[in-house]
């Protein structure tokens, strides 16, 4: 769990230029390494087949590319995350109540419940739903490695579905940070950095896993001496396209600037198993620090991409090359969601949603009344987000809340109803406490 808190912190870092490596400008856009050993090929304008979406079978891209999983069902949301895993929430559609996924009578639950149904150690963001049951990947302590496990809506049934050796690549020093369920397998990454020839390295694994049988695939690897940033994976159809960038930083007393900013976008056809050249393209000139670049693909086949720091323009791609779609007015926080995106500010409490044709959704200040359904007597106050997902319907923001006792050790994840026009709150989960 540590280290899961610990890649996150590289982001954050990452983001504001604390203490990156010093390095020569890499070859950044040479050899990403497909699984038969050839380097990606560049063909980004061919057809891709099987595009229509199946909600039984295709990953919800409402709720992807972040540290956070919510699962969406006719009757119910359920949540859990990479840096709060320990227990499965879930929040009735019905009665508008929160709780952990545990019926037993009694029970402590994130108490302390040894034995509570809804204690899943999750690792990594890894909660998944098809089959009309939730998965999960976790700790195998019977075997000294790691699972597949899965449960019924209401928090029984609970069973181990496939194994993974110790040999496995999934299995290591670091454990995959997020799988995502998409048309039969589980795909994820693995953001890590290790010594290679005695030289300090930036590492990246996308790796396909199937949730029955354990087989594990590598479908790209990235290793360089300058940073990368963590991942970002979209499901389209029979592809799944990833996202990263490769940065060379100038440091500065208070801040850095980059070099070198090499915005990388890579297409994998999960029938076929090649992988493809969408993207390689040097951001100096349009977004020195631009990253985090999320992904949406429309009803025309266009890739839309923005980065969460740093910029405020939603680009499509067109030939290889980024071209301004249109600019946001305000220059916070930047999320891509599915069809929709928004620019946030936690410290202002203000929002701009936008549809992805540049239309006005909504634009001005976001209720905080949420928090007096919290504990008067903890005086909670809002001090900054995990993340963003949803849609030009609704948004979810992952809050950070800290109390008037100082603990920060709180999150609470917040849906914001745009039907009428104003985002209005709803309390999907609050954490007392993250673990």
């Amino acid at each position: 769990m540590k280290k899961l808190i610990c890649f996150i912190l590289i982001a954050i870092l990452f983001t504001a230029g604390c203490s990156p490596k010093q390095n020569d400008a890499p070859n950044e856009t040479a050899e990403i390494t497909s699984p038969d050993g050839s380097a990606a090929t560049e063909d980004p304008e061919a057809a891709q087949p099987g595009q229509t979406f199946d909600p039984e079978t295709d990953f919800d891209n409402r709720f992807g590319m972040g540290y956070d999983n919510i699962i969406e069902t006719e009757d119910a949301y359920y949540c859990c995350s990479s840096y709060a895993s320990m227990y499965l929430y879930y929040f009735d559609k019905a009665t508008k109540e929160w709780a952990v996924l545990c019926g037993k009578p009694e029970c402590m639950h994130d108490a302390g419940g040894r034995d509570c149904n809804g204690k899943i150690e999750m690792v990594g963001a890894s909660l998944n739903y098809w089959d009309g049951r939730l998965h999960y990947f976790a700790i195998d302590h019977d075997n000294h490695g790691y699972a597949f496990y899965s449960l019924a809506l209401d928090g029984t049934g609970r069973t181990k579905d496939a194994i993974f050796s110790k040999s496995s690549i999934v299995s290591g020093d670091t454990s995959p940070q997020r799988f995502d369920y998409h048309r039969g397998k589980c795909y994820g990454w693995k953001y890590y950095s290790e010594v290679v020839d005695g030289e300090p390295m930036d590492c990246i694994e996308i790796i396909s896993a199937d949730p029955e049988t354990g087989e594990v695939g590598l479908v790209l690897k990235k290793e360089t001496t300058a940073l990368l940033s963590a991942p970002l994976l979209y499901y389209h159809g029979n592809c799944v396209y990833i996202s990263f960038n490769v940065v060379v930083p100038i440091m500065f007393e208070d801040h850095y600037e980059a070099e070198s900013n090499v915005l990388c976008i890579y297409r994998w056809n999960i029938e076929t198993e090649e992988l493809e050249v969408i993207l390689e393209t040097e951001l100096v000139d349009i977004c020195r620090n631009g990253s985090n670049y999320r992904l949406y693909i429309d009803a025309e086949e266009r890739i839309l991409t923005a980065p969460e720091f740093f910029d405020q323009t939603v680009y499509t791609i067109e030939n290889g090359e980024l071209r301004e779609t249109f600019r946001f007015n305000n220059p916070w926080s930047f999320f891509i969601l599915d069809g929709a995106a928004a620019a946030f500010s936690a410290e202002e409490m203000a929002i701009e949603i936008r549809g992805l044709d540049g239309s006005l959704i909504y634009e001005g200040e976001l209720d905080s009344g949420f928090l007096d359904e919290l504990d008067p007597s903890r005086g909670y106050q809002i001090d900054g987000w995990y993340g963003m997902y949803g849609d030009a319907d609704a948004v979810f923001i992952s809050f950070i809340l800290k109390s008037s006792d100082g603990d920060r050790d709180t999150t609470c994840l917040v849906r914001y109803d745009l039907a009428d026009g104003t985002p209005t709150p709803e309390i999907i989960v609050f954490k007392e406490r993250a673990y």
